[in-house]
């Protein structure tokens, strides 16, 4: 960035900026510190007259603050957002990723996992916008998680054989860097053990994605694996581990900063189920 800004390439600039704040999202980062450096950097592009990366970082800092706040409506992410700027967003590639792949973060965060499949597959429409990009693999991780957790509900083998396409995908990704990828790689693997019913193996799995998140700082992710392992425990009717983990699972979100994804597990007795189907 201070480079860009001494060699008058502002565009440069701008574009570093911004992905040191969506790279500081992806590894863990408290989120007060995230939307800091987001505040931060924004003025600073907007002057420099960059007007798409300020775009981009202006649709970071929206779901940022929707995670951080719990008044705020995570279902209506992007769409007052995409329609102030449906003219610019018509040719932009990604921009539009962006918007449906932060939309179906959102929604699978806050268990809308139908809702998350549909944003999934929009997104999926505009992957040639990210090529070369971090998001495209986060993009497989999430997609996976949300077809295992729609086939919970609906049992479609579709969702099945997409979840375990996005894992080939993924696995990739592991194989190159797996202090970031294993644990992910680890959590789609206790998901697919989890609804063929392969208990002892899904336990091992979410174990060494919890492990394997907190090893590596990921704790957004080591988070979600606490949440999904009490999920499958309160299935198994083991109901002290559940709690344990659902416990766990609070308390890492809440250090994160999800202050809004703390107020609706807060509001649960348990462990959620998929619900989306109102």
């Amino acid at each position: 960035h201070h480079s860009g800004l001494s060699g008058g390439d502002f565009e440069y600039a701008a574009f570093t900026a911004l992905v040191h704040c969506y790279y500081s999202y992806f590894a863990g980062l408290g989120l007060a510190e995230v939307e800091e450096k987001m505040e931060s950097f924004h003025p600073v592009i907007a002057r420099l007259g960059q007007r798409t990366n300020s775009r981009y970082l202006e649709t970071w800092q929206r779901m940022v603050h929707t995670l951080r706040n719990p008044d705020v409506d995570p279902t209506r992410f992007g769409t007052d957002f995409q329609e102030k700027n449906l003219g610019v967003l018509a040719d932009d590639r990604t921009g539009l990723f962006f918007i449906h792949f932060m939309r179906m973060s959102l929604e699978y965060t806050f268990g809308l996992f139908k809702d998350a499949a549909e944003s999934s597959k929009q997104a999926g429409e505009y992957l040639d916008g990210v090529t070369a990009n971090v998001t495209l693999a986060y993009y497989c991780f999430l997609d996976a998680l949300i077809q295992l957790a729609c086939y919970r509900s609906d049992s479609d083998s579709e969702r099945l054989h997409a979840a375990g396409a996005q894992l080939k995908r993924l696995d990739d990704f592991a194989d190159h860097a797996p202090q970031n990828f294993l644990h992910k790689v680890k959590l789609i693997e206790a998901e697919i053990a989890r609804v063929e019913k392969r208990e002892g193996d899904a336990l091992r799995l979410y174990e060494k994605a919890i492990e394997g998140a907190a090893s590596g700082g990921y704790l957004q992710e080591e988070a979600l694996a606490f949440e999904l392992a009490a999920q499958f425990y309160d299935e198994m009717g083991l109901s002290r581990l559940a709690r344990n983990h659902f416990t766990q699972a609070v308390s890492r979100y809440a250090r994160w900063g999800a202050l809004g994804k703390v107020e609706q597990l807060q509001g649960q007795t348990v462990t959620p189920v998929p619900t989306n189907e109102s």
